[in-house]
């Protein structure tokens, strides 16, 4: 089957998609604009242009998508995310289409303006299909608002291979390389800067975790175009050396991170189904993380995780405090 995916191809759940249908033995086309991972060498990457310009980008994008999927002449287009990919995939009239969805794309963007709003809901009204990558439990409100079809709706799971990710005891040089004692806790904040991490709710707890736990040390992962958020943050918080951020590393070696880490936190204010809290939990990490509807799904507080509510971060740093 010739599949044509239109998705970041910078995400390592591309990465793992694409790399899973070509062992598949599909012909896989992926158009983006993002930069790309190590993707499989027989993956046919179509890159969209760029322009400092957003109005001009996304016409030319408009205009980019239809003459590509032409181009391409694809059995099925997987269009990921639905405010982006999802809407231009939609407006090239080509069938069948599966729009898929990964959560704020469907939870925080189409209610932020009437624009983004029309974007989600031509995408969705056009799909023959919607792939939901979370519970529809979740999805299901925003969904009939949208005007959508429920039983063009699946769900999916994108799962963790507990194979890989899994307690690792041979982890002392991650430790070595951020110069932190086997014997000082580490919080790990893995989310990145987004804002719909609410990154600032964790930092906020860290000076009361300090004040009990002198030793903590604190990592925060975030992409490689974000200095001057970070800049902006210290400057703001005035950190100490024992936060520390920290680049995305390889999805290889997140199983070796999470195991030199003893507490995982995420203040998200939204989710679908968090892949990040799936890996730390097949880690035995001890996680604490909003009370949101996704994580609730997961976690019951003080069973097999902690909840606090969202933006609180006295409760978060009790929470760590006390684990």
């Amino acid at each position: 089957m010739r599949i044509c995916i239109m998705a970041n191809a910078g995400s390592e759940h591309t990465l793992r998609l694409t790399r899973y249908l070509v062992e598949e033995k599909h012909e896989v086309h992926l158009v983006s604009w993002k930069q790309k991972l190590d993707l499989p060498s027989d993956v046919h990457i179509h890159k969209l242009p760029t322009s400092k310009f957003p109005l001009l980008r996304e016409l030319i994008w408009l205009f980019q998508t239809r003459r590509l999927i032409r181009y391409i002449s694809p059995d099925i287009v997987d269009a990921h995310y639905i405010t982006t990919n999802g809407f231009l995939a939609a407006c090239s009239g080509f069938h069948p289409l599966v729009v898929t969805i990964w959560g704020s794309d469907l939870l925080i963007y189409p209610w932020n303006n009437p624009l983004w709003k029309f974007v989600a809901k031509y995408a969705i009204n056009k799909a023959d299909k919607i792939a939901c990558l979370f519970s529809l439990e979740l999805a299901k409100d925003e969904l009939i608002k949208l005007g959508a079809d429920l039983s063009k709706v699946e769900t999916y799971y994108l799962g963790v291979d507990t194979d890989e990710f899994k307690p690792i005891k041979e982890c002392e040089e991650i430790r070595n390389n951020l110069g932190i004692d086997r014997s000082c806790p580490i919080v790990i904040n893995p989310r990145g800067l987004a804002p719909e991490y609410d990154v600032e709710t964790f930092i906020r707890a860290i000076p009361i975790v300090l004040n009990n736990i002198p030793q903590a040390n604190f990592l925060i992962l975030h992409n490689n175009k974000e200095d001057k958020k970070i800049e902006k943050l210290r400057s703001k918080f005035g950190l100490s050396e024992s936060v520390k951020f920290i680049q995305r590393v390889s999805h290889s070696k997140m199983p070796y991170l999470l195991s030199a880490a003893d507490i995982y936190v995420s203040a998200s204010l939204t989710d679908g189904a968090s892949n990040a809290l799936l890996e730390s939990m097949a880690c035995e990490k001890a996680a604490i993380v909003s009370d949101i509807p996704a994580n609730r799904y997961w976690v019951n507080d003080g069973e097999n995780g902690y909840l606090f509510p969202p933006g609180n971060h006295i409760i978060l740093a009790e929470k760590i405090v006390n684990i």
